[in-house]
């Protein structure tokens, strides 16, 4: 399944507007919906199906519970108890609650508070839309490699932005594994964006750019070993992927493994040290050359 058309389809038929469709969206389609930019969860994982389950407050409904990914927190509250959550910003911004990454903490009843150790960024990908702020200069190619996930070992989550000659079209590349309390993954993708301008009259001539994902022609080749633990019985075992997506499709994407559960997913997953590696491969015909190929190893 192609997560970013579906989320389109269902989003336009009101069935399910979610975090990957709103991601997909420039400042204009934002405004054309009536959904305020700075209204929106800013969900720090590069898992797209975690990006597709969660509506516009980076909240989903499990039981007779919701949780909700916002920044650093993952809270889960009692359904009719949303106030609470503000309730708890407040007096953490003002320094009335100390909570550490990983610590989860009762704050009343209603409500639980995870400050989570994911490490992941997607303020790149957004700063032309949901984070613009007027002043931000996209990064060149590069890479940004993530702090750990869980504290468990170094350095496993990496994003890398590929850029094609013309500066205009790029591929991203990414490993990514992290823990949401209710669901955790581990997983690669590839996929192409291109870089759009809309210009408009204002009193004199302006424009606004951002980078959109398009269908391309995407592959991901991947070997991997890796350890998951059992949160519930301390147990760790260990797992490997092999194999390659190849595709004409707005991501090449696989996960290796995940797991859901309530009231916490039973598994968190690491790749092994030095334990295999991915391959990303991006074609857009309109470039010279009109590959991007680039390796990141685990």
């Amino acid at each position: 399944m192609d997560l970013l058309e579906e989320a389109k389809t269902r989003a336009r038929s009101n069935e399910h507007t979610s975090l990957l469709y709103l991601y997909s969206l420039n400042l204009a389609q934002l405004d054309s919906i009536e959904v305020n930019r700075k209204k929106v969860a800013i969900v720090n994982s590069y898992d797209e199906t975690l990006h597709f389950i969660l509506n516009k407050k980076g909240e989903i409904n499990i039981g007779n519970s919701i949780y909700r990914i916002n920044g650093d927190f993952v809270f889960k509250y009692n359904i009719g108890y949303e106030s609470d959550v503000n309730h708890f910003m407040r007096e953490y911004n003002n320094g009335g609650i100390r909570i550490e990454r990983g610590q989860t903490i009762e704050y009343n009843e209603n409500l639980s508070v995870l400050m989570h150790e994911n490490n992941e960024s997607v303020s790149e990908d957004l700063a032309d839309t949901i984070l613009f702020d007027g002043n931000i200069e996209s990064i060149t190619d590069t890479e940004i490699r993530d702090g750990n996930t869980l504290g468990r070992t170094a350095n496993k989550s990496i994003t890398t932005y590929n850029y094609f000659s013309s500066g205009r079209t790029r591929m991203i590349a990414r490993q990514f594994n992290g823990y949401w309390w209710f669901y955790s993954s581990m997983g690669a993708l590839t996929k192409t964006q291109i870089k759009k301008t809309y210009w408009y009259w204002w009193f004199g001539w302006h424009h606004v750019s951002w980078w959109s994902t398009q269908k391309a022609y995407n592959r991901l080749d991947y070997e991997v070993s890796y350890t998951y633990y059992n949160i519930f019985f301390n147990v760790y075992q260990t797992g490997s992927a092999n194999g390659h997506k190849y595709c004409y499709c707005n991501s090449a994407k696989k996960v290796y493994n995940w797991s859901v559960g309530f009231p916490a997913a039973p598994f968190y997953f690491l790749p092994s040290q030095s334990s295999g590696q991915t391959k990303h491969w991006s074609h857009w015909f309109t470039e010279t050359p009109n590959v991007r190929v680039r390796y990141l190893y685990y």
